[in-house]
């Protein structure tokens, strides 16, 4: 074993690590910073996203997409409509906290926020 190669232990627990699930992303998350929510509806095989998104009113989502990589589940939830010029957001799931996170780049004004969404939170009522 070399420097870099993790003690057997490790290796087993690794390689023993359930792939995640990308239906895990079903439901409804809202942002903690604010009072924008994701609602995810329906996760197709390929990972084509049905997905609604609030804040608080309805803003049209021109792109949804899930998939696993690097043994994680990570999104692309892309927005177009008035204010909303193609901004998105670049979601990784964390099984253990149940939360979504990471980055979005508003792309009105040029930035990038980091964000976290919690499973049903949210400011925004969303219709059923």
């Amino acid at each position: 074993l070399g420097p870099g190669t993790p003690p057997a232990a490790d290796r087993a627990t690794s390689q023993a690590s359930p792939t995640p699930r990308m239906d895990s992303l079903l439901g409804q998350w809202g942002g903690t910073e604010g009072s924008y929510t994701i609602q995810i509806q329906r996760v197709a095989p390929d990972g084509a996203l049905e997905a609604r998104y609030f804040n608080p009113s309805p803003i049209n989502v021109s792109r949804a997409e899930a998939r696993v990589e690097a043994g994680r589940v990570t999104l692309l939830v892309e927005l177009r409509d008035r204010l909303y010029p193609g901004s998105y957001y670049v979601l990784t799931y964390d099984p253990v906290a149940d939360r979504l996170f990471g980055v979005y780049h508003q792309l009105g004004i040029g930035q990038r926020f980091d964000v976290v969404f919690e499973r049903g939170g949210g400011g925004a009522t969303v219709p059923g």
